[in-house]
């Protein structure tokens, strides 16, 4: 082994400990809490749109509209503990790399999100069976 492959593997290990740090501070339990709420309120949201392609369907037009409205209130209910969660990842940021962190954190929420919204597409046919 020469120099310069000894500085190249102890480089690789310094950018893997740096990875795995930055990772630890990315995914934290806030994290891993808003993007279960992302998920479920993209889902619900999505999905009470097959309530009323289902009642256009079956001619009970103000039994879907109801039942949309029902969905989507349900849906803003745990809009209403996200949102305070999210703003509370600003505050509790490292102090190193904080917007790299934000940006980051704010990425994988914006994924789940879409996540969310493909799901409720791949259910969509299900729903409309179902209501």
């Amino acid at each position: 082994m020469n120099a310069s492959t000894i500085t190249l593997t102890s480089t690789r290990k310094v950018l893997l400990i740096a990875a795995r740090g930055l990772i630890m501070d990315l995914i934290t339990g806030k994290v891993i809490e808003i993007s279960i709420f992302l998920l479920l309120i993209t889902l619900i949201e999505t999905l009470a749109y097959s309530s009323r392609t289902s009642g256009a369907r079956v001619k009970l037009i103000a039994t879907a509209v109801s039942l949309f409205s029902t969905l989507v209130i349900i849906s803003r209910f745990p809009t209403m503990i996200q949102q305070p969660l999210t703003a509370k990842l600003i505050a509790e940021a490292p102090s190193t790399n904080k917007l790299t962190v934000l940006e980051e954190q704010y990425r994988i929420l914006i994924g789940v999100t879409s996540l969310g919204v493909l799901l409720g597409i791949l259910l969509f046919p299900t729903f409309i069976i179902i209501f």
